[in-house]
């Protein structure tokens, strides 16, 4: 079973290369934003970053869905900011994942945030630019930058996957 985590800053597009690549992948797809509680979208609508202390009870609530979906033996991307890597760690608590890092340049994010009706504001994209820890090498991510187009960087990702894949089960 796979679990793909796509990760990024808000705007950077997860959820739309995430619901294309599960459809491609022909995976389930989970929207880590659904997950928020209420008090995290209100803090997020007023212009409030969220903290570590915010996010914890979020990243746990898409950890046991992950866990669910992987011990019942179906395949998934999830949509998650993901920023740091603390963060990672509580994804991957259960189960390992394949992580997919989509990052772009302040200017392209502001632009794609200004386009879309969202309960993130653009005014916080630069605390998630701060908060940004990006993967390590250790964390062995597929790190693709977002300037190409949609059906372009879905299929670059499903074929890294594979590739990942195919080295991980090589004797």
């Amino acid at each position: 079973m796979m679990i793909v985590i796509i990760m990024g800053v808000s705007g950077c597009g997860k959820s739309t290369i995430g619901k294309k690549l599960a459809e491609k992948l022909g995976f389930s797809f989970l929207e880590g934003d659904n997950f928020h509680p209420a008090e995290n979208i209100a803090k997020m609508k007023n212009g409030i970053p969220l903290t570590d202390q915010d996010r914890l009870p979020w990243l746990k609530k898409i950890s046991e869905k992950c866990d669910h979906e992987n011990n019942i033996g179906n395949d998934l991307v999830v949509a998650c900011s993901a920023l740091k890597k603390q963060y990672r760690l509580i994804l991957n608590n259960a189960q390992n994942y394949e992580l997919v890092h989509l990052f772009g340049d302040l200017k392209t994010i502001k632009q794609r945030m200004s386009r879309r009706n969202h309960f993130m504001p653009i005014k916080l994209i630069e605390s998630q630019f701060e908060a940004l820890e990006p993967p390590t090498i250790k964390e062995n991510a597929i790190a693709t930058e977002i300037n190409l187009p949609i059906e372009a960087l879905v299929d670059k990702i499903a074929l890294e996957l594979t590739l990942s894949l195919i080295h991980i089960s090589e004797p």
